[in-house]
């Protein structure tokens, strides 16, 4: 095949400088109507990444299961991020056009936090044949030929593949994502999917690396959670952003930070922005209500819960003490970012494993419990309509 010029420049650069991708050891696993995708950390900044491979022969790599984009982004073997006189070191594996005979290159384009490269199309897959794990069946690979990628050949904006899943404005311009073709193919009934994890990831800490997260495409699992599944309406069309009714700290509202937005984004590891005025509160009661010009100060051994509330009777609470950041001085400062009123809280990994959380594509709502740890009997409920 005979490939454009961006996509043939991959093939004359220098082998990439690339963390080595380990042996794939994460399953997925075909039910009648759904599909789980077993996720794991990527890196610290990454809790949650996905096992894939593109092309054939098939590359593999590892990359961030992001529910904060839309489509899958690659770095190239010419980004000049991933070469080897950059102390970058690209993480997951970088992708190389050329050496896949089922690539076909579309136009060229830009990444989402820049860079240039190819946008094409090529053959994804998820699983594992037999013969490379005796006890993963062939059945439940899957594989999507013409799967939509962006190839980055410039420098890229990120450091490591990028599978998004949010859902898709216009999917008639020829970009779909893997919640879409679950659906074409009739994997899953319905563009919508559950993350829960199996413990809560807190920021950066090494006693949660290994906490483990599963994705059931097309289905619930209703054991993995307690109280109410709430419905709760988006109110963006890009992102998976909902209302928080209150926040509250040790029984005390927060009223700055009522009826503001909270975006989930399985890309990022830590909750993002509190007002200042909470961010003073916090100090006053837990610090000496210090400020150094851009961060309150806070008690090194301060920990208590932040609880965020959503209409339906939910409420996610997180451990505060992850944010406690310390400073080689002694001196400790409240390491979440100061936001004004306006700006949306992200809500990343911290807040999310410890709430079960139903993303939907089709429809202008996400689902929303507090998750429940330990085993449970699985009891998984495939998503056919509307989730009430």
């Amino acid at each position: 095949m005979k490939l454009p010029t961006l996509a043939l420049a991959a093939a004359a650069v220098a082998a990439p400088l690339v963390a080595p991708v380990e042996q794939f050891s994460l399953p997925t696993q075909k039910g009648n109507g759904y599909l789980i995708v077993n996720v794991d950390r990527l890196s610290v900044r990454f809790p949650y990444g996905v096992e894939f491979s593109i092309g054939t022969p098939a590359q593999r790599f590892k990359g961030v299961f992001d529910t904060g984009s839309e489509r899958l982004q690659m770095n190239g073997a010419s980004d000049s991020r991933c070469q080897a006189d950059n102390d970058y070191v690209c993480l997951g594996g970088v992708y190389n056009p050329a050496d896949s005979s089922t690539w076909k290159y579309d136009t060229n384009g830009t990444g989402t936090w820049g860079g240039q490269g190819a946008e094409g199309t090529d053959t994804l897959t998820l699983g594992f044949k037999k013969d490379e794990c005796d006890f993963f069946q062939g059945g439940d690979i899957v594989s999507i030929p013409g799967y939509g990628i962006y190839n980055s050949n410039d420098t890229a904006g990120w450091d490591s593949p990028i599978f998004g899943l949010s859902k898709i404005l216009y999917p008639e311009e020829g970009y779909k994502n893997l919640p879409y073709w679950l659906k074409e193919q009739g994997i899953a009934k319905r563009q919508a999917f559950s993350l829960y994890s199996e413990a809560p990831i807190e920021l950066d800490s090494a006693a949660t690396k290994n906490v483990r997260t599963q994705c059931i495409f097309g289905g619930i699992d209703h054991s993995k959670y307690e109280g109410p599944l709430v419905k709760l309406p988006l109110v963006s069309e890009t992102q998976y952003s909902v209302r928080i009714n209150t926040m509250t700290i040790g029984g005390v509202v927060q009223p700055s930070e009522n009826a503001r937005n909270l975006t989930l984004d399985t890309g990022v590891n830590d909750i993002r922005f509190l007002s200042n005025e909470t961010s003073e509160w916090i100090s006053q009661k837990y610090g000496t209500h210090t400020y150094n010009g851009t961060q309150w100060d806070i008690a090194c051994d301060a920990e208590f819960d932040i609880n965020y509330e959503f209409e339906g009777g939910v409420s996610i609470p997180v451990n505060f003490k992850q944010f406690v950041q310390h400073n080689p001085n002694g001196v400790c400062n409240i390491g979440i970012e100061i936001g004004d009123n306006q700006t949306d809280t992200i809500a990343g990994a911290s807040f999310i494993s410890r709430a079960y959380v139903v993303y939907d594509n089709d429809y202008p709502f996400l689902h929303l419990a507090k998750r429940k740890y330990g085993y449970s009997k699985p009891n998984i409920e495939v998503i056919t309509g509307e989730i009430s």
